[in-house]
């Protein structure tokens, strides 16, 4: 028998929720196993999406899981950014071919 989209959001909050606290650990290890079982349910959520009716319900349960999905993402990122940080690896926006001038002025003027 096929999950419930209803059954197969609840599972997938559970997941996130376990992946908030990888994150929080720092548990790079964690977060990677938690990533083949989102996309495990995200799989059955497509699949339960396409034969179940949409209805009010459905549709609020996947907003919500949207939100979620988000705010660990943002997790994620400032939980880099702060690895970054104290590793002394901080983005400047620029990747190191960019930082480095290979021509003179005059040179590239004359291309245009």
């Amino acid at each position: 028998m096929t999950p419930s989209f209803a059954s197969l959001v609840d599972e997938l909050r559970a997941v996130l929720a376990r992946e908030r606290d990888a994150i929080a650990a720092l548990d790079a290890a964690g977060v990677t196993a938690l990533a083949a079982e989102k996309q495990r349910l995200a799989d059955a959520l497509d699949r339960a999406r396409r034969s179940e009716p949409a209805t009010p319900a459905t549709r609020e349960a996947a907003r919500a899981l949207q939100v979620s999905v988000h705010a660990n993402a943002m997790l994620a990122h400032a939980a880099r950014e702060a690895v970054r940080a104290l590793l002394g690896r901080q983005d400047t926006g620029y990747d190191r071919r960019a930082r480095g001038v290979g021509y003179s002025s005059r040179r590239a003027l004359a291309v245009y």
